[in-house]
């Protein structure tokens, strides 16, 4: 603990554990806390004793936090709570909130008010946020309520996301409302429906779920009254087109979007090059599938941008549209 004003309580007859409060003191200088969670049991690592051939398990590495806050409070050594503009450090991972809770035995780090994660693969805010687990080797991070989450290729809105972590590393997330259709006392915020931007295109549906192994979408899978809308082809829109044919659209009961990674291989280190770029490979939609594509008009005397192009629409039970380069190769 530095700055501050500090009072600390010890553990008595009385007084079943430890408790410490730290404030901003006279000075204006905020309290900082580096607190170190206790490691896991021991007992709980491994069920049976190692072999004498056989080297014992190393203990897992524990991740200490760098907590700022105007007050701080602790008790024992799995529990504290930060309040006033609090700032939130753990190795590359970064976290602010109004206030802030954390209970090694329960739903581990709370921010709330305000909340926002960022690392160097994302930005993500939410009026709260719950972090189970963090810094093990597979968590979770939960945000609630007018949640955003930013990435290189994702940009993701939604009533709740749930980021899953493998080694401090995104593999994937999940986006839905809060409630079902059906729940008339929640509020417009609770019913939220996901909507994902990835390139050119716009996802919506009830649900959306992104694969990003390692560190980059691979892809998206969108259910329930899905829609995926391209803004690629807008050199296409002219002012003789309805509504329904200024934009490429693709949507069914589940719609699939695949992508590919396009330019030179990683290197030997397993980089991967800066000028590696991310495009569609394929689109599928199932279940009541519709789609609407333009492509340019035939005429080779047409103007793009003042003559209609030519509109392919397509109803099926299954649709799947090939691209490449950003356009259309097939149906």
């Amino acid at each position: 603990i530095e700055n501050g004003d500090l009072v600390y309580l010890l553990q008595t007859s009385f007084r079943d554990v430890a408790e410490m409060t730290v404030t901003t003191g006279a000075d204006g200088i905020r309290p900082v806390a580096v607190l170190t969670p206790p490691p896991p049991d021991a007992d709980s690592m491994t069920a049976d004793d190692p072999s004498p051939d056989e080297e014992p398990a190393s203990p897992a590495e524990v991740k200490s936090y760098r907590v700022v806050g105007d007050r701080i409070f602790l008790l024992a050594n799995g529990y504290f709570t930060a309040s006033g503009d609090v700032e939130i450090e753990q190795n590359s991972l970064l976290a602010f909130a109004d206030s802030a809770e954390y209970d090694a035995e329960g739903t581990g780090l709370l921010l709330d008010g305000n909340a926002r994660v960022l690392s160097d693969q994302y930005d993500l805010v939410g009026r709260s946020i719950t972090m189970s687990a963090p810094g093990a080797d597979a968590s979770t991070i939960h945000a609630r309520r007018e949640a955003k989450l930013e990435g290189d290729d994702l940009l993701l809105t939604s009533a709740q996301i749930l980021l899953f972590l493998q080694d401090d590393q995104l593999d994937r997330l999940v986006a839905t409302p809060m409630v079902g259709r059906a729940a008339i006392n929640a509020d417009s915020v609770e019913h939220e429906r996901p909507e994902a931007t990835v390139q050119d295109f716009v996802l919506t549906a009830d649900s959306l779920e992104v694969r990003a192994r390692d560190q980059t979408v691979e892809r998206v899978f969108a259910s329930g009254s899905a829609r995926s809308v391209s803004q690629a082809g807008d050199s296409l829109s002219v002012e003789l087109l309805p509504e329904i044919a200024q934009s490429d659209w693709l949507e069914g009961d589940t719609v699939i979007v695949n992508f590919a990674h396009v330019g030179p291989p990683p290197s030997a280190a397993g980089d991967t090059p800066a000028d590696v770029r991310l495009e569609v490979d394929d689109i599928l939609a199932i279940g009541r599938a519709r789609s609407l594509y333009r492509l340019a008009p035939s005429d080779s005397l047409a103007e793009l941008g003042v003559d209609p192009p030519a509109v392919h629409y397509v109803v099926g039970s299954q649709i799947r549209i090939e691209m490449e380069g950003r356009q259309v190769q097939g149906m």
